[in-house]
């Protein structure tokens, strides 16, 4: 369950002084492992119209995709931090096997990847959510 205190508009009269600096509670669970991981990526189409793009991708130990996990992001770094669930031979069991194929799926899906130029991708983070 996610609750989020809504934040005044600040363009309203009231705004400013209504607004709080506090965190959104969040209580984000999962029945499993999950990973959560950012890829920042720099497109390089020809015609030199460069593009930055933040992907968020989330599976749980199978290498089932988790949407609800990559919409809620910003809630995870809210939460008390725990120990790793994964170890290092899982983690890049999923990377490898799961993870880099569903990353490259995406960045044609969202039509990143043109047939002319390239693209350069960069993991810039890691988040296992248990």
């Amino acid at each position: 369950m996610l609750e989020c205190p809504l934040l005044a508009i600040s363009g309203h009269p009231e705004g400013h002084t209504r607004a709080s600096a506090l965190p959104p509670k969040a209580d984000i669970r999962a029945a499993k492992p999950c990973i959560l991981s950012l890829w920042l990526v720099h497109s390089h189409p020809t015609d030199g119209d460069q593009k930055t793009y933040l992907i968020p991708l989330a599976v749980d130990a199978d290498g089932q995709r988790v949407p609800t996990l990559e919409k809620h992001r910003d809630q995870l770094f809210w939460q008390e931090p725990k120990a790793p669930t994964l170890d290092s031979a899982e983690r890049l069991k999923l990377l490898g096997n799961v993870i880099d194929p569903m990353l490259q799926r995406e960045v044609q899906h969202r039509g990143i990847a043109a047939e002319q130029g390239g693209y350069a991708v960069e993991l810039v983070g890691w988040v296992e959510v248990s």
